[in-house]
């Protein structure tokens, strides 16, 4: 009844989909609002343009004046052309009151459409994608979108969001475009502070008001978090992180004016129980402590952490029992060697070395990893193929990229002496 779409990278399930005819029975109370008949799928409209304009398909459906809940544009054109032919098919459909039965609005890819102000009035609007829109300002009729769930304007070029975003009352997601460093003013209030979700891309710098109020969206269980703050700044950041514990997701990045990493601070978020994945990106000038992360991780991400020697990170993270997924990303680690110990990492099914340049053994033990199933190594070019390889008998993908040629050989040379299981994809890739 329920389908994969999507995997992640430890092999579970990321997107599932309803069979359409199954999506259609479950929505058909949703509609009850609607005087107008029609399934679900006849009312999802989909306006696709080439080069000569709105294809015959869609100028067909927009023709026969159906009253649609989903609409979606497609636009390859350049310029301006396509935004403004969008933002008169949106104003001639709210005036002829044909849109205003939309729950859905997705004009993703659309180059700077021109919204009317009149999609102000689409009251029943769920959800409204202006991902890579390259939108400059934020649209002022969003704050009249009173059932709006979930509003994303990833990958525009907004520079601030105005205070009236913590009035939308049932807004439960929030993507953002945290590489354009976009202000976020004013502070969470009344109803938004308990239905908030997830809050993707949020960038803090300076005086942000946000920053002394995270504590207060008591209900965020995704984060995705960057900052450039001094370190009494940072440090209360981490205080205020250490008291949402609804937490799922969280990856925090510490940057500079530069975007280069720089000091994370990370306080004790062992309590947070209900955290599965974390990344983190920054130095941490106080190393890992083992027991300052909660033991129900299952996606652990390390980047430019810069671990030196005396603080193996297989060492330290031995104990997380359910780990699936364990990530060592560029500067993470800059020590010589690894160990891997018998039982650790009982779970793990995905491990990957990027850029541990300093990285020479990596030495497995009988009975360590005995789940693991893909094994990836990009740029550790000092690298020995690992000892114990052979207890790896699990493991079914070992991808490379640009690893010394020893190691290549020597991968290679176990695959053929049947030391990997015949059954191992050994992938090189440029």
């Amino acid at each position: 009844m329920i389908q994969a779409v999507a995997l992640k990278s430890n092999g579970n399930i990321n997107t599932y989909r309803l069979p359409s005819m199954l999506r259609e029975i479950i929505l058909a109370d949703k509609t009850s609002h609607s005087q107008y008949s029609g399934t679900h799928v006849e009312r999802r409209f989909a306006y696709r343009f080439d080069d000569r304009g709105l294809d015959a398909n869609a100028a067909n459906v927009f023709s026969k004046k159906k009253i649609p809940l989903s609409v979606f544009f497609f636009d390859k054109r350049e310029g301006c052309k396509p935004g403004e032919h969008i933002g008169r098919i949106l104003s001639t459909g709210i005036a002829n009151e044909q849109f205003m039965e939309i729950s859905v609005l997705d004009l993703e890819r659309i180059f700077r459409p021109q919204l009317p102000d009149t999609l102000g009035m689409l009251i029943h609007l769920k959800y409204l994608g202006l991902r890579w829109t390259y939108l400059e300002e934020f649209p002022t009729f969003i704050r009249k979108l009173e059932n709006l769930e979930t509003l994303d304007v990833k990958h525009t070029c907004i520079r601030v969001f105005p205070s009236f975003i913590w009035k939308l009352k049932k807004l439960k997601n929030l993507y953002l475009n945290q590489d354009y460093r976009s202000r976020l003013e004013g502070r969470p209030s009344g109803n938004f502070q308990h239905n908030l979700y997830r809050l993707w891309g949020v960038f803090i710098y300076g005086r942000c008001p946000l920053l002394f109020d995270f504590q207060r969206l008591k209900n965020l269980g995704k984060l995705k978090l960057a900052f450039q703050l001094k370190a009494e700044k940072q440090d209360t950041l981490a205080k205020k992180i250490v008291q949402l514990n609804q937490l799922e997701s969280l990856r925090l990045r510490s940057v500079n004016e530069m975007g280069e990493p720089e000091k994370l601070i990370l306080r004790d978020i062992s309590k947070l129980e209900k955290l599965a994945s974390l990344q983190l990106y920054g130095k941490l000038e106080n190393g890992l402590r083992m027991n300052h992360l909660p033991q129900n991780l299952i996606n652990l991400t390390l980047s430019a952490s810069k671990l030196q020697d005396g603080q193996d990170p297989m060492q330290l993270l031995q104990s997380l029992e359910k780990l699936e997924s364990l990530c060592f990303y560029a500067d993470s680690y800059h020590g010589k060697s690894m160990l891997c110990n018998p039982g650790s990492f009982p779970k793990l099914l995905v491990l990957r070395f990027w850029n541990l340049r300093n990285l020479e053994e990596w030495n497995v033990k009988e009975g360590a990893m005995p789940s693991l199933r893909e094994f990836e190594a990009r740029s550790c070019e000092k690298l020995a193929v690992p000892k114990g390889l052979k207890y790896l008998g699990n493991i079914q993908l070992i991808k490379l990229h640009k690893m010394s040629n020893a190691f290549m050989r020597e991968i290679l040379s176990s695959y053929k002496k049947k030391i990997l299981s015949p059954d191992v994809r050994i992938s090189p890739f440029k």
